[in-house]
């Protein structure tokens, strides 16, 4: 006798480890039917990340990211049944559930797999209360273990954290509520994910298509929720996955690019590394949304510099690289080079002990990955365009997006604005645009250069009517969460980040946004972890709001001296910035250093004359409730602005 498992039209035999629609088997990989099978085995009953991954990857590190890729493989097999999509549902942060109709069948090891069976005993599983599918205290399948960073096991829940704005290699702007982790891990798994030491796990070479076709199938995604007011209960916008319908569309802000293997020039690198990095390149750039992989074989008859094969062959830009290896240093460059001109628009070398490349991997390829990313956008919004002609829609995006990546005080971060509300005046559905819309007013409010309320409505608004429409944009759920930052919904915010990289794992700057809300909830270790992992994606460039939110961990955890190098690394980058002297004047007023506290605190009131000093100590140390947080900052900053005595316009 053996068991399989029936659930509306489809039925799974564990043994030949084949799922079937009636008598059709589906073409699904081995390890998207295995964890099927660990879902059915347990019906409405949350499976924790962990448990999956030990079935379907045993004894293998991966990501995170490789079970996000199966789940959403297995949701497009079951789109075809109303509410298929659905059967497999997301528990935020902790694993998924199968809610679907399961009956479990015992028949005879005789029966033919594809032919119908007489089951010699049906059993069917015990329903879900509709009410318990809401509780947080449904049966756990396996233990929930965490590793850490260094690949520890630690508790659960004790996970470290993980805005497309960037300054350097990435133009990542401070903003007054703070500043710019994949399928809702437990608090803040996303760290564990892209260090996990091993490779990806990737399918011999006659099965890659099917496997790139899967990570693609992720990206693609749809799901419907609707944005929370701020004193509604958020929504989990991941509650509402569902299969891609594909439109046939091309994105309005499509890069064509193509990934050559990597080359070596000198050593012996590990075999088939080159091959190995294009491939997990070419799975991660589409998941920007923006970035489309053409094959490599369309440049078989390019010139070696590549130059003006766009119009030809359909590529705008063309990854290259090399592995070389010397005294047991394996070094790893890429280069992004313009199919247009043939110049090389952007490079990364690193060097790494032979031995350790496995536990940096990951690491470069997000790094590549988000850089290329932000070279494409940056580039294309400021390519030259024929001023007699009217700009398409294209043209329109690329100059905001682009637009948006400048400091708020420039005058191409208003353009910006122009640019998006001239797309919906002509296309009043495009999600592009009304998330471009968004993340301008959040950035002017998060910079207290406009009213507060209005616009966070408006913002509020935009992103509800762009979730409305199905988007599985990255974008959407990374101005969600600022969004929700700035309504002080942290929990919520804390998922839409951890959705943007579920969506999109090389998103760097969702990791220090989770940082700037764990700060607020006051978990400062956490919020280090996840920021720092931010700063070493972004190959240590300084970003000043992420420097002002690491002296801000510091300092509550009591190390003053890191606080104050890191406070004083954001104000070099950003002098002008009131949330960085309010920062000082409270470090200093805390070590005694008078002259220094009231020098700072005076200059925070210069920077914000529309507050009142009662406003400045909340709005510079908001906690969850948007009330001042009872810490050491707060502290501080309540003794310098006493130490620079009262203002003059008091």
């Amino acid at each position: 006798m053996r068991t399989i498992y029936a659930f509306g039209p489809f039925w799974l035999d564990p043994q030949a480890n084949m799922l079937y629609r009636g008598t059709e088997p589906l073409a699904l990989g081995r390890r998207a039917v295995t964890l099927l099978r660990v879902l059915v085995e347990h019906p409405g009953a949350l499976v924790s990340k962990e448990t999956l991954i030990d079935a379907a990857w045993p004894g293998l590190a991966i990501e995170d990211s490789n079970l996000t890729v199966q789940i959403a493989a297995l949701r497009r097999a079951l789109v075809g049944e109303p509410d298929g999509a659905r059967w497999i549902e997301t528990l935020p942060r902790r694993g998924y559930r199968f809610v679907g109709p399961v009956v479990t069948k015992e028949e005879s090891d005789a029966v033919a797999g594809g032919q119908s069976a007489t089951p010699a005993k049906i059993t069917r599983a015990q329903p879900v209360p509709a009410l318990a599918r809401d509780r947080r205290d449904l049966p756990l399948v396996g233990s929930d273990v965490v590793r850490d960073a260094d690949g520890r096991t630690t508790g659960a829940g004790n996970r470290p954290q993980s805005a497309f704005h960037a300054q350097g290699e990435v133009n990542a702007r401070a903003s007054g509520d703070g500043f710019g982790d994949t399928s809702k891990r437990a608090e803040h798994s996303a760290l564990r994910d892209f260090r996990r030491t091993g490779w990806l796990s990737l399918a011999p070479g006659p099965h890659r298509n099917r496997y790139l076709a899967m990570a693609l199938a992720a990206l693609l995604g749809a799901f419907w929720v609707s944005v929370p007011r701020s004193h509604q209960k958020p929504v989990d916008a991941s509650t509402y996955a569902t299969a891609p319908e594909p439109t046939g569309k091309t994105s309005p802000l499509d890069v064509p690019i193509a990934i050559l293997p990597f080359t070596t020039s000198l050593g012996s690198p590990p075999t088939g590394l080159g091959e190995r990095i294009a491939h997990d390149l070419a799975s991660h750039l589409p998941r920007s949304g923006t970035l489309r992989v053409v094959p490599s074989q369309s440049l078989r008859d390019a010139p070696p510099d590549f130059k003006g094969i766009d119009a030809k062959l359909g590529v705008r830009y063309v990854v290259t690289g090399t592995i070389d290896t010397q005294d047991e240093k394996l070094q790893v460059s890429a280069a992004l080079i313009d199919a247009r001109t043939g110049a090389r628009a952007w490079a990364l070398h690193i060097a790494e002990d032979r031995g350790q490349w496995l536990a940096v991997h990951n690491e470069f390829i997000h790094r590549a990955t988000f850089a290329i990313h932000f070279q494409a956008v940056r580039r294309a919004g400021n390519e030259p365009v024929d001023a007699t002609k009217e700009p398409t829609i294209s043209q329109l995006l690329r100059r905001g997006q682009a637009g948006l990546l400048d400091n708020s005080n420039s005058p191409r971060y208003e353009e910006a604005r122009a640019a998006f509300a001239e797309v919906l005046r002509r296309e009043p559905e495009s999600v592009p645009a009304m998330v471009g819309l968004a993340a301008y007013y959040l950035q002017l409010v998060a910079d207290l250069k406009i009213d507060r309320e209005p616009h966070l409505t408006e913002a509020e608004g935009l992103l509800r009517r762009a979730l409305a429409r199905g988007t599985h944009d990255h974008s959407v759920h990374y101005q969600l969460g600022r969004l929700h930052n700035l309504q002080a919904n942290l929990t919520a915010a804390l998922e839409a980040f951890d959705r943007v990289l579920e969506i999109y794992p090389s998103h760097m700057p969702s990791y220090a946004w989770k940082g700037r809300v764990l700060i607020r909830l006051q978990r400062s270790e956490e919020a280090l972890k996840s920021i720092r992992y931010a700063t070493r994606l972004n190959g240590g460039t300084i970003v000043p709001g992420w420097q002002l939110w690491i002296g801000w961990a510091e300092l509550e955890l009591g190390r003053d001296e890191e606080a104050r190098e890191a406070f004083n690394s954001a104000l070099a980058a950003s002098p002008h910035f009131s949330y960085v002297h309010a920062s000082l004047a409270a470090l200093h007023a805390l070590r005694g250093e008078r002259d220094a506290a009231r020098q700072h605190a005076v200059e925070m009131r210069k920077r914000t004359p529309q507050l009142t000093d009662e406003q400045r100590l909340i709005e510079f140390n908001k906690g969850p409730d948007n009330r001042a947080l009872r810490n050491r900052l707060g502290e501080g900053l309540r003794l310098a602005i006493e130490m620079a005595g009262s203002p003059p316009d008091n």
